[in-house]
C-alpha cells in the first residue's frame, strides 16, 4: 500500500478525540480555502481518519514544522501583517454572529425547502470563511515555539530551556472559562448568565443548552474574590518573563517573538469559544434538516455540510454513512485537493500511524514539559478518551488522555496533573495546566497505550518524565 507519507518519520497528530464529521467540518476553511488568501503559504499534506467514533488528523512533522515556521515568521511575528490580519478575522467573526442572529429570528416553518437549502449554504460558507481567516494562529503555532527554542540557546542551558519556555510562552490574559467564571461569581440575573454562556460544555461531538440550574450549582463553588486571583496570576506571569529576561540576559527581539507566540494562543482561545457558539447553531438547522427531509440525524453526523446541502436536492454522498461509520478517511494534498478513502484504507491508515505496535513492557517513559506545577506529584492514573463518560473522576487522580480539548476544563480541575500523549508547549492542555498551576507533560505518544486505570504514577515535571510506582 501507498502511504501518504513515511510511517516512520515523526508524525504529528491532533487527536485522537471524540468527534462528528458534521460538527468538525473546516476542512475546506483550513485546508482548501487558507492558501488562498494567503497565496505561497499551505498546510502540508493532512490525513483525517475516524475509527469508532474517535477522530485524528496527521502531518508529517517536520514538514508541518517547516511550513508553520515560515508563517510565523511572515506573517505572525511582524506586528503589522498580524494586526491586519486580526482586523480582517473580526469583521469575518462579526458577520458569523450577524448569521447567527439571523437564525434566531428565522420560523423555519414559514420558509420553503429552497429558502431552507439556501440559509444552510450561508451559514456553512461562513463558517469555513472564518476558519480561513482564524488559521493564521492555527498553523504558525506549530512551528513557533521550535524557532523560540533556536533562539534562546545562546542565553539558555539546556537543562534549563523548558522552564525558560513555559514562562515566555504564558499568556497574559484571560481565557473564556476564566471570564465565564468572573461572570458567573459576580451575577445575580442566573438567567442572563445562561443565555450568555448555555453553550459552555459543547464539543464537537455533543452539543447541548446548558440549564440555569447548571450554573447555579457552579457559582457556590467559586471564590468571591476570583476577579483579584486571576488578576494576581496574571500579574505574576509578567514578573516571571522580566525576570527570565533579566536572568538570561535575553534580547528584546526575542521577547518579542514570545509575546506573538502567547498573542497567537489568546487569540486560539476567542476563536474556540467562538466555534463552541456556533456549534448550537449548526446542530439548530441540522435538527431542520431531519424534521424536513425526514433523514436520520446520527447519519448526517458523518457527513461533510456540503454533502447535507446536496442530500437535500436528491444527490447522495460518494461513501454513505454506513460505510463511514465502520472507518473513515480522507487525504488532502498541499493544493487543497481532497481524495476520500475506503474503510479497507482507513483502519490500515489508523493501525500503522495512530497506534503502531509497542515492543516490550514500558514503565517509563517522556514528554514535553508544558506546565512544571509542583513539580513532582505522585496518583493514581485515570484514562479519559471521552470527557462526557467521566463524572466519576475523583479530585486528584491523574488525569491521562490523548489530548484535551475546551470539554476537558471541568476535569483538569480536580487532576493532580495531566498527561497527553499529543501536544507541545501552545497546546490547549499546556495552556490550562498553567492557569490552573498543575503539572502538566504533553507529547509523550504512548500514555494511554501503556497507562492503564488504577496504576499509581509519578509525575516529575521538571524533567518530563512519567513513571509507574
Amino acid at each position: 500500500m501507498d502511504y501518504p507519507f513515511d510511517p516512520k518519520a515523526e508524525i504529528f497528530k491532533w487527536g485522537p478525540t471524540k468527534m462528528d464529521l458534521f460538527y468538525g467540518d473546516c476542512f475546506r476553511g483550513l485546508f482548501v480555502d487558507f492558501p488562498k488568501l494567503y497565496p505561497g503559504y499551505s498546510w502540508p499534506k493532512h490525513i483525517a481518519l475516524w475509527k469508532d467514533g474517535r477522530f485524528v488528523w496527521l502531518h508529517d512533522f517536520d514538514e508541518l514544522r517547516m511550513h508553520a515556521g515560515k508563517l510565523f515568521l511572515d506573517k505572525m511575528l511582524p506586528t503589522e501583517p498580524r494586526e491586519e490580519a486580526r482586523v480582517q478575522w473580526r469583521v469575518v467573526h462579526d458577520e458569523l454572529v450577524a448569521l447567527q442572529s439571523e437564525i434566531d429570528s428565522v420560523v423555519f416553518s414559514e420558509l420553503t425547502d429552497q429558502e431552507f437549502i439556501d440559509l444552510w449554504k450561508r451559514f456553512d460558507s461562513q463558517i469555513q470563511k472564518f476558519w480561513t481567516y482564524s488559521c493564521l494562529p492555527e498553523l504558525s503555532n506549530y512551528g513557533s515555539s521550535e524557532i523560540l527554542e533556536e533562539r534562546l540557546r545562546p542565553s539558555v542551558a539546556t537543562d534549563q530551556m523548558a522552564s525558560v519556555l513555559e514562562v515566555l510562552t504564558a499568556p497574559e490574559g484571560l481565557s473564556f472559562y476564566q471570564e465565564e467564571e468572573i461572570d458567573l461569581a459576580e451575577t445575580n440575573d442566573m438567567e442572563r448568565h445562561q443565555l450568555a454562556y448555555f453553550w459552555l460544555r459543547n464539543g464537537y461531538d455533543r452539543i447541548e443548552v446548558l440549564p440555569v440550574s447548571f450554573f447555579e450549582e457552579r457559582k457556590n463553588e467559586l471564590s468571591p474574590r476570583i476577579r483579584e486571583e486571576c488578576m494576581e496570576r496574571l500579574r505574576i506571569t509578567r514578573e516571571k518573563k522580566l525576570k527570565v529576561q533579566k536572568q538570561y540576559t535575553i534580547p528584546a527581539d526575542i521577547m518579542v517573538l514570545a509575546e506573538a507566540i502567547a498573542d497567537g494562543m489568546l487569540w486560539q482561545d476567542v476563536r474556540k469559544k467562538d466555534v463552541w457558539i456556533y456549534l448550537h447553531y449548526r446542530d439548530v438547522m441540522l435538527d431542520e434538516v431531519v424534521r424536513r427531509f425526514g433523514f436520520v440525524k446520527e447519519d448526517l453526523l458523518y457527513l461533510f455540510a456540503f454533502e447535507i446541502s446536496e442530500l437535500m436536492v436528491g444527490k447522495t454522498p460518494a461513501i454513505p454513512p454506513l460505510e463511514r461509520k465502520k472507518a473513515f478517511a480522507f487525504v488532502i494534498a498541499e493544493s487543497g485537493a481532497i481524495e476520500m478513502k475506503d474503510v479497507n484504507i482507513a483502519r490500515e491508515y489508523w493501525k500503522v500511524y495512530v497506534e503502531p505496535p509497542i515492543e516490550g513492557e514500558v514503565s517509563e517513559f517522556r514528554g514535553v514539559v508544558a506546565s512544571k506545577g509542583n513539580g513532582l506529584v505522585r496518583g493514581k492514573v485515570r484514562i479519559v478518551l471521552n470527557p462526557r463518560n467521566a463524572d466519576s473522576f475523583v479530585r486528584g487522580e491523574i488525569l491521562v488522555t490523548s489530548m484535551t480539548t475546551p470539554e476537558y476544563v471541568f476535569l483538569m480541575k480536580n487532576a493532580a496533573a495531566v498527561i497527553t500523549d499529543t501536544g507541545g508547549l501552545t497546546s490547549h492542555a499546556a495552556i490550562v495546566s498553567r492557569e490552573l498551576g498543575i503539572p502538566c507533560i504533553v507529547g509523550t505518544k504512548v500514555a494511554t497505550r501503556v497507562l492503564k486505570d488504577g496504576d499509581m504514577v509519578e509525575v516529575d515535571a521538571q524533567r518530563g518524565i512519567v513513571r509507574k510506582i
